[in-house]
């Protein structure tokens, strides 16, 4: 489980979730553009519903048990996907509930779940001075009517009315596997650097 609380940097809590948010990007740049094809392609009326469920669908087929790119720490990881809601999509990520919602603002608050959810399940937050620590995240997708221009948003909320503590855009997937290329360090590496802890242990 990740310790980060709602005064975590968040360009820290966005890289450490690197390894959900690259499936997530990659699963509504192409879901998005076959829900807009398949409404195209049968002549249905267009409709903002019908569409986000469609694309709510291909996304949750295309996520689910979708292996994690692995990370620096080399621990596998999938994803799992919780049941299609109307409301959007929902998974956890090391101990923190991820809701994917379509949108460039966060929605407001209608339901005591989704209050709960923005509350991060604590009642007591921001009580006696304590920092609350991360339970739920958002990431926000929108794209234009054509299904272009798509961009996500991972964000954090601060209360139960959804007020946002911090929102940061997600990169591209392919910028951050550039990223992790040239981060992880290749066996030869690790074995170099064993040889050369074990010279200097000699020559003590």
């Amino acid at each position: 489980m990740l310790d980060f609380t709602l005064e975590t940097d968040s360009e820290v809590v966005l890289l450490a979730f690197r390894p959900l948010l690259i499936p997530i990007y990659e699963a509504l740049e192409l879901s998005v553009p076959k829900a807009i094809q398949i409404v195209a392609e049968n002549d249905w009326e267009s409709s903002g519903h019908l569409t986000s469920h469609l694309i709510r669908a291909e996304a949750k087929k295309f996520l689910k048990d979708r292996p994690c790119p692995i990370e620096i720490d080399d621990i596998p990881r999938t994803v799992n996907m919780e049941r299609i809601a109307m409301e959007g999509l929902s998974t956890t990520f090391e101990g923190v509930k991820v809701k994917i919602l379509k949108g460039a603002e966060i929605p407001k608050a209608t339901t005591d779940p989704r209050r709960a959810f923005y509350q991060h399940a604590n009642p007591g937050l921001w009580v006696s001075g304590v920092v609350p620590p991360i339970r739920s995240l958002i990431v926000l997708w929108d794209c234009n009517k054509a299904g272009t221009n798509l961009g996500l948003q991972l964000c954090c909320t601060r209360d139960g009315e959804g007020k946002d503590q911090w929102m940061i855009p997600v990169p591209h997937p392919a910028h951050w596997m550039v990223a992790l290329n040239a981060t992880t360090p290749t066996v030869d590496n690790l074995d170099d650097l064993f040889e050369e802890s074990k010279d200097k242990e000699s020559e003590r």
